[in-house]
């Protein structure tokens, strides 16, 4: 069967479900969907996530995984040689 003929029979569907009074990830068996069919959702999630003007948060774990990142680069910059003096240590280790 055509992809854009399951998909469209696939969208109809689910406009023709009833309203549920809260859909929640785990109560949607997305089980018997082909991937075709899961990316499509996926691609209709993004729409309607794109489509939201509220202000979303970062989680507060997100500061702290940035905090540890930027100190690991900043140990790696103070750490690492500067790549002309790299270049000088290699090349005096050849034969």
């Amino acid at each position: 069967m055509e992809w854009q003929t399951r998909q469209r029979r696939w969208l109809t569907t689910l406009q023709g479900w009833p309203r549920l009074t809260r859909m929640t990830a785990s109560t949607v068996d997305i089980s018997g969907l082909s991937v075709t069919e899961r990316v499509a959702l996926m691609e209709r999630l993004w729409e309607a996530l794109d489509s939201v003007e509220e202000p979303s948060e970062p989680p507060a774990w997100h500061a702290d995984v940035l905090r540890d990142r930027e100190s690991e680069w900043e140990q790696r910059r103070v750490l690492s040689e500067d790549w002309h003096q790299a270049k000088i240590a290699l090349r005096s280790e050849l034969p």
